[in-house]
């Protein structure tokens, strides 16, 4: 109940609102401890309904008992296909006169129909409100816990990667390493993959996220490998370059400043700092160096829950400060069209006074 109580004193109180619906799958577990995947679009496994003191969970037969079982504390509704069918009697219980949304993960379907046309029929001056990221925005400072789980996600990621750089070489595909690391994850325990593995080689690293080919890996060749297992709910995110035979001195060079910005961004992170500062230390190196150009996105981005989450590191959050038990990716690029590219990636958990760096191998994989 830590989290709901959580919700309730950050985001519930003194809003607009006296209810707040719950559609996104991350936040409905990290709010009531039901764990279920949505399966698309518009396809919710529940719904939260929470005001300041009732908690709801609505779900249909199919999640149920398991609900029951994981929602400790929460009175769980049961809607035979529909949310409708239970929202007029949930809006009365509840004496909803005005509703807050997340419009950021609630789709205009659900809003319209089993939200808004059902609050209004039970209550015709009812207000709806929309939010945006209410609960990522808490979900940002993790706990001990889920620090833990992270970092166990990251170091079995790691694992398989030392394991892939054991075995590959000249002749490899891309869509080979990808099956191997995907597989490997699996069989060391990992509950499902965070993403596709991004495979990329030679020329293709130009592309940030190239969708992976039957390009195979000659001699003197470089590879990038993007992958990550997720481990009790929680994601990984790793990138590493691999060489076949000792890598040209261009790739050396460009691989240098891609591992220098790393560690520049990583030495920045400390609590009170922007999120663009940590940006700003990996961008400015690599312009100083001459590519700035060719450093196409943001330096790094939350991990929990999601793959993608907050906070930003970017330009674009001058405003926006780092705080102690964030989790976020340090993964600065450089991209060359006809070329290839290089890029590394850590993820640093921020402490009382910096970070430490949840990875614990090196950067850099030649031979």
């Amino acid at each position: 109940m830590r989290n709901l109580n959580l919700f309730r004193e950050k985001a519930l109180k003194d809003k607009p609102y006296d209810t707040f619906c719950v559609t996104g799958a991350e936040d409905r577990y990290w709010l009531s401890g039901f764990y279920a995947e949505d399966g698309g679009l518009g396809e919710s496994s529940g719904f939260l309904f929470i005001t300041e003191n009732r908690a709801i969970l609505a779900t249909d037969p199919r999640y149920s008992e398991q609900a029951e079982q994981e929602a400790a504390g929460w009175d769980v509704y049961t809607y035979a296909a529909l949310l409708g069918e239970v929202t007029p009697q949930i809006f009365e219980e509840l004496g909803t006169e005005a509703l807050g949304f997340d419009e950021r993960v609630t789709t205009y379907s659900i809003y319209k129909k089993p939200l808004l046309r059902e609050l209004l029929l039970i209550n015709p001056d009812a207000e709806i409100h929309a939010d945006r990221n209410t609960i990522e925005k808490l979900r940002m400072i993790k706990t001990e816990t889920e620090i833990e789980k992270i970092k166990v996600a990251t170091l079995l990621t790691e694992s398989i990667m030392e394991q892939l750089f054991d075995e590959l070489g000249p002749g490899y595909t891309e869509r080979h390493i990808g099956w191997l690391s995907e597989r490997y994850m699996r069989e060391a325990g990992a509950e499902k993959i965070s993403f596709s593995p991004l495979i990329a080689s030679g020329p293709n690293v130009s592309r940030p996220h190239h969708s992976i080919s039957d390009r195979p890996l000659g001699n003197r060749d470089f590879v990038l490998i993007d992958m990550g297992a997720v481990v009790d709910h929680y994601f990984a995110d790793m990138t590493r370059m691999f060489f076949t035979g000792n890598p040209t001195s261009k790739m050396q060079k460009i691989y240098g400043i891609a591992y220098e910005a790393n560690i520049r961004a990583m030495e920045a992170v400390k609590p009170g700092v922007s999120w663009a500062d940590v940006d700003a230390a990996a961008r400015d190196f690599i312009e100083e160096q001459g590519y700035g150009e060719n450093f196409t996105h943001s330096t790094g981005h939350g991990i929990g829950l999601q793959i993608h989450e907050l906070p930003l590191i970017s330009p674009r959050f001058p405003d926006d400060l780092v705080e102690e038990n964030m989790v976020f990716s340090i993964e600065p690029g450089i991209y060359i069209k006809g070329w290839g590219g290089m890029r590394v990636e850590n993820v640093v958990c921020v402490t009382a006074d910096g970070y430490e760096n949840l990875n614990e191998s090196n950067l850099y994989y030649w031979r």
